[in-house]
């Protein structure tokens, strides 16, 4: 029998370009998860899921207004490359 990849292990990966302090806030901020979640028509979980991995899927370009309310910039919400 083929041994398989450890899926558990490749969904924890961090795998995306969402800056550090904007995933640290998703997560710390449950009001602000909880936004990002009704705007993308998704559940809270998978919102806090996606930052843990920094997901791209938080860099939605209609996300961007709520991100500058919350006192971010266009160049705070992506790593720096």
């Amino acid at each position: 029998m083929k041994k398989m990849k450890n899926s558990r292990a490749n969904r924890k990966s961090k795998t995306g370009d969402l800056a550090d302090l904007l995933a640290e806030r998703i997560l710390s901020i449950n009001r602000f998860s909880l936004q990002i979640a009704y705007e993308m028509d998704i559940s809270q979980p998978a919102v806090k899921e996606a930052a843990r991995r920094r997901s791209n899927t938080l860099l939605n370009f209609s996300l961007i207004p709520l991100y500058e309310s919350y006192g971010f910039s266009a160049k705070d919400i992506k790593k720096a490359e």
